[in-house]
Order: C-alpha cells, then structure tokens, then sequence
C-alpha cells in the first residue's frame, strides 16, 4: 500500500461507518458497532494480535515492522499515519456538530500537505 491507496482507505471507511469510533475520553482504533478510526481503518484484526495493539495507543507507539507493513519503504509512515489519525481525533472532540463534515475538512489538509486527492 502506498501513501494514496492508505488515505483512501482510511477517507472512505469512516465516511462509510459514518462516525468516529471513540468512547467518552479516547478515541479507539475498533469502537463499538465495529467502528474504526483512520489507522484501525488500515489494521487487520490479524496485525492487531499480532503485535499486541492496546485499542487506544498512539501511531508512535505501533512497532516499526507494522508500519513497513502498512506503508513499505516509506520512511515517514508513522508521521503521516499520526496525521491522518489527527484529522479523525480531532474531528471526535471539535465543537463542530458533524464529525463526518470536520472529518473531510481535517483529511483534506492531510492530502493537500501530502499531494494526495480526496476520494469522492
């Protein structure tokens, strides 16, 4: 998978989950209604048992061999997987009413630095 493909997978199964996947405090890379949040958009539940993932850490603490896994050569995988996670945490916690709407507008951003085209 290369940096396109990653962003449109994540882009498109929160769009089509509708919906961050978040309890009260964190978000969650698999939430409840079997909901993702971007990177657990890009993580099998296989990777996930694998390298022991806790539901809720962050993309800095995910091992390097998982990130040459999701993104193959790319020496900056884990910045822009943090960043495509920000757009959806902070999409989660805004005071914008509709997470789906913040969603768009923080992962566009996220393109727009990295030269990437938004799905539609």
């Amino acid at each position: 998978m290369n940096r396109q493909e990653a962003f449109d997978k994540a882009y498109k199964g929160i769009v089509a989950q509708g919906r961050g996947s978040s309890n009260d405090w964190q978000c969650l890379y698999r939430g409840d209604g079997g909901t993702k949040c971007a990177v657990g958009q890009l993580l099998s539940d296989e990777q996930i048992t694998r390298y022991g993932i806790r539901n809720s850490q962050g993309v800095s603490e995910l091992a390097p061999e998982l990130l040459d896994e999701l993104l193959p050569c790319d020496s900056k995988a884990g910045v822009f997987l943090s960043e495509l996670q920000d757009a959806h945490d902070q999409a989660t916690w805004c005071a914008v009413p509709n997470f789906i709407e913040a969603f768009k507008l923080r992962a566009a951003d996220v393109a727009k630095k990295y030269e990437l085209t938004v799905p539609e």
